[in-house]
């Protein structure tokens, strides 16, 4: 599977005509989607998996709002980080304004997720 990317010019004031590369999202996969392949993977039947997916994003939320680091092995770790308070500048008006504090939800990948999407998405073995 290769990581779809579209050329994007740099529009920002001192930049001389840069381009990058963006990530293109094609599609979207909700959780009957989910449970319709991992179905046809196993023997449960798609009921059960869609309850097990809704229980582990039950427990999930319940232990991030409890501050508690959740790591899925052979996945990642999601866990709730504290922004501090800082001032931004908005670009047009020079106005300065304070943005408050806030609980952000940070997901980290495993090593070979990560490796994989650098390299262009999973490679076909």
């Amino acid at each position: 599977m290769a990581l779809l990317y579209k050329i994007v010019r740099d529009n920002r004031k001192n930049s001389t005509n840069l381009y990058y590369g963006r990530a293109v999202q094609i599609n979207t996969i909700d959780t009957d989607g989910l449970a319709d392949i991992i179905q046809r993977n196993c023997t449960l039947k798609k009921s059960d998996v869609i309850a097990v997916i809704a229980e582990l994003v039950e427990v999930m939320t319940d232990q991030l709002q409890n501050s508690v680091t959740v790591k899925l092995n052979n996945f990642g770790t999601f866990e709730v980080k504290k922004r501090m308070e800082r001032v931004v500048v908005n670009p047009g008006t020079q106005q300065r304004m304070l943005v408050p504090p806030k609980l952000v939800l940070n997901f980290k990948p495993i090593a070979s997720i990560k490796e994989n999407l650098k390299n262009g998405g999973l490679q076909d073995e």
